[in-house]
């Protein structure tokens, strides 16, 4: 399908991304941010020397806005040689084996749901087995048909073969793995051993920032989930902390993340005295060409029907004797051809259908790719 609307923005322009990918300043508990870089990429199997662009994002079906990080990121790291990470937000829990398309029903659109996998929306997709393949979609079925290890990464390496043809990931790493590398082990180790330290900078950060959305650490917490059975698993904030100290040199950001992400960079200059690598931003607009029933229009249909039908049941009309059986037969059977032309508009049905084609978060490969394409090309 063809896409009515396309529109891409990358804050600052991308021509000057080149300007951020600079050397790694400071210490952290007296090791120097280049060296924890270093260590961190090698217990992760990154290259050690590298530029490395990042973008993180849960696994799941995601909508072109999302896709559009990784085709500014994926050319990008081409234009300066760099490797694009894909950095997935495996303990990720909900319902990703379902996708919603739209489905055009008696004029009006509504909202069909398409089941592509079987999943457990209840526990976190890194827990759970790869997933039963639900589709006969032959894009969803080879997609998904990978030798990953649980079912976030299965759909990672899913969401990567579907965006391919426009933008290429090297290496995709797991948000779990990142707290026990030595820089992962190390904050936590700082965390536990001064934990009010790490809670002040933290609050003091939000507080900075209320229009970032971010909720105040409870009395006692910390930015972490741990658990008996699964260890210690990052919060947002501190994922991303994780991320742009200890492995990148340029982190790729949609709307929302651009917005938080300054409370953890406020917060780890409080707490660590030090300056996480650069973020950008990247969105898209893409609507499908979904072709609708305005409100108007069916108001126009209804209360004028068929014109020249009309203009001859009128004029018959008044051809007939004033007060005639005939004159009424024939002013019956005129309402009865304005019925014929529909019931009266559903105004709130109306609206909803207006609202699903004004939707920008359909599945990406719900889209046609020679539009999709268009935005490898506007870069």
């Amino acid at each position: 399908m063809l896409t009515k609307e396309t529109i891409l923005q990358t804050m600052p322009d991308i021509v000057t991304w080149e300007k951020l990918l600079v050397e790694p300043l400071g210490n952290v508990f007296g090791t120097s941010v280049k060296e924890w870089q270093q260590k961190t990429r090698a217990s992760l199997g990154l290259e050690t020397d590298a530029n490395i662009i990042i973008v993180g994002h849960q696994p799941i079906f995601f909508h072109p806005g999302i896709l559009a990080k990784f085709i500014a990121a994926s050319e990008f790291a081409r234009q300066c040689n760099a490797k694009l990470v894909h950095l997935v937000v495996d303990h990720h829990a909900g319902d990703v084996g379902t996708i919603e398309s739209p489905k055009l029903q008696n004029g009006l659109l509504q909202i069909e749901q398409k089941h592509i996998v079987k999943s457990n929306t209840f526990i976190p997709l890194c827990d759970q087995k790869p997933l039963e393949v639900m589709t006969a979609d032959v894009r969803f079925l080879e997609a998904l048909d990978n030798e990953e290890q649980n079912a976030a990464m299965q759909i990672a390496a899913a969401t990567d073969t579907l965006m391919a043809q426009y933008a290429k990931v090297d290496v995709k790493i797991a948000a779990t793995s990142l707290p026990k590398t030595p820089l992962g082990e190390a904050l936590l180790e700082e965390m536990f051993a001064r934990p009010e330290a790490c809670h002040s900078a933290y609050n003091n950060a939000v507080a900075a920032f209320p229009e970032s959305g971010i909720s105040f650490l409870e009395v006692g917490t910390l930015p972490i989930w741990k658990d008996d059975r699964h260890g210690i698993r990052p919060r947002a904030l501190f994922l991303t902390l994780l991320a742009r100290l200890g492995i990148g040199n340029l982190f790729v950001h949609g709307t929302g993340g651009a917005s938080y992400d300054r409370v953890m960079e406020q917060w780890c200059l409080d707490w660590l005295g030090v300056q996480v690598c650069p973020q950008v931003m990247v969105t898209a607009t893409m609507k499908l060409p979904l072709k609708i029933e305005t409100i108007s229009s069916a108001r126009s249909v209804y209360f004028s029907g068929d014109d020249l039908k009309k203009q001859a049941f009128l004029s018959n009309i008044e051809s007939l004797t004033r007060g005639s059986a005939a004159r009424r037969v024939a002013y019956l059977d005129m309402h009865r051809m304005l019925a014929a032309c529909g019931k009266k508009p559903d105004h709130k049905a109306l609206l909803a259908s207006q609202k699903i084609a004004s939707k920008r978060d359909w599945a990406f490969p719900l889209y046609d790719e020679a539009e999709l394409m268009k935005l490898t090309k506007v870069l």
